[in-house]
C-alpha cells in the first residue's frame, strides 16, 4: 500500500493508495481541529505515550466533518497521532499543536 502526504500551515492531508484522503487542520492546531474525510465516523487525539487526549465522534450517519475542540483539555504543546476512524478503514496522521 502506498500513501502520499502533503504539509504546510493549512491543511494536513493523507491519502492511502486513493482509498480514503483524510484532512485536518489548522495545522499546528491551537484551540480546535477540523478533520474531514468522506465516511469518518470518530477520531481519537492521542499523546506520543497512547494516551487519550481528546475524542469525537460523527453527529450524523453522513457527516464527513468532525470538530474536535482542544480548549476542554488544554493539551501541551507537542506532537500528538490523530487516530481517524472511517467507512474504509483507519488512518493516523501526526498532528502539532501550540
Amino acid at each position: 500500500m502506498s500513501a502520499t502526504a502533503t504539509s504546510s500551515l493549512f491543511p494536513l492531508r493523507l491519502t492511502l493508495a486513493g482509498l480514503v484522503s483524510v484532512k485536518a487542520y489548522p495545522v499546528p492546531a491551537t484551540n480546535m481541529l477540523v478533520v474531514e474525510a468522506k465516511g469518518i465516523e470518530s477520531v481519537i487525539l492521542r499523546g506520543l505515550d497512547g494516551k487519550i487526549v481528546a475524542q469525537s465522534v460523527a453527529n450524523t450517519v453522513n457527516s464527513d466533518t468532525i470538530i474536535i475542540n482542544l480548549d476542554q483539555n488544554k493539551p501541551a504543546a507537542g506532537l500528538y497521532l490523530l487516530c481517524a476512524t472511517t467507512k474504509t478503514g483507519p488512518v493516523v496522521l501526526k498532528i502539532p499543536v501550540e
